[in-house]
């Protein structure tokens, strides 16, 4: 069986679903108390059908970052799928700060031989199916994609006049008020173009108002080398979770 969510607004299937600022439960890596549509997604997962992705296993790379004992959420969905080539980082750092990631994201890719590289979060990441998703990612004809949340967060002075991408936005989503804000749990580049913008994030200084964050050091990277960073606003990989509406629909194939 295969279970696939469609926005009916955009006509797409995203392939990857980010519950954003969900409250995790850290002993069995999953949402909790989290929105009734995460939990369907849950149980959509266990049914499931394995499929070969062998063959994207030698394109494609998945990073994500975590210091927990147990599988996370992003992993366990993977696995469901039966995509293999996952590479965790973290699991030495004692004290965890999402400033941290970028780095050790790029730590990672010295090792990574695949063409593409895509990041997500572990925690709060549901990865629905990986159809088509090299070919989609292409037809961007941008050097990095990142996912679109409905929040500019976090609003620091830095941030503050990334509301020039809102309006922006607004010509290129499908949404009437859709995501528009960049969304730093999920992306996918060429790994090449992936290190060169990584190299360069970890450069900018942790920001005053939000020293732990990475989505505001990002943001820093992502004004200066737009279009070839640019945000998913159609919803064709990443679909931040938050923004579900009536409007979407599960569907079987």
């Amino acid at each position: 069986m295969r279970i696939l969510i469609k926005n009916q607004t955009t006509n797409t299937y995203p392939c990857v679903l980010h519950f954003a600022g969900q409250v995790i439960a850290r002993q069995n890596c999953s949402l909790k108390n989290a929105s009734k549509t995460c939990k369907v997604v849950e149980l959509l997962l266990k049914l499931q059908k394995k499929q070969n992705l062998s063959y994207l296993d030698k394109q494609l790379t998945i990073v994500t970052t975590h210091n927990y004992k147990l599988t996370s959420l992003v992993e366990k969905t993977l696995s469901s799928l039966g995509f293999n080539n996952v590479i965790n980082v973290g699991k030495h750092v004692q004290q965890w700060l999402n400033f941290l990631k970028p780095k050790l994201v790029l730590s990672s890719l010295s090792s990574v031989t695949t063409e593409f590289v895509m990041f997500l979060d572990a925690r709060d990441v549901c990865v629905i199916h990986l159809d088509n998703i090299i070919e989609k990612f292409k037809q961007t004809q941008c050097k990095m994609l990142f996912g679109a949340e409905c929040y500019n967060y976090p609003l620091t002075k830095e941030s503050k006049d990334f509301l020039w991408h809102e309006n922006l936005a607004k010509k290129f989503h499908k949404y009437k008020c859709g995501p528009a804000f960049l969304n730093s749990g999920q992306w996918i580049a060429r790994t090449n173009d992936a290190k060169f913008f990584l190299m360069d994030t970890v450069k900018v200084k942790p920001l005053q108002e939000n020293p732990h964050s990475d989505q505001g050091v990002f943001k820093v990277t992502f004004k200066k080398y737009y279009p070839d960073i640019n945000l998913d606003f159609g919803a064709e990989i990443f679909q931040v979770a938050n923004a579900l509406t009536s409007g979407f629909i599960v569907v079987q194939r």
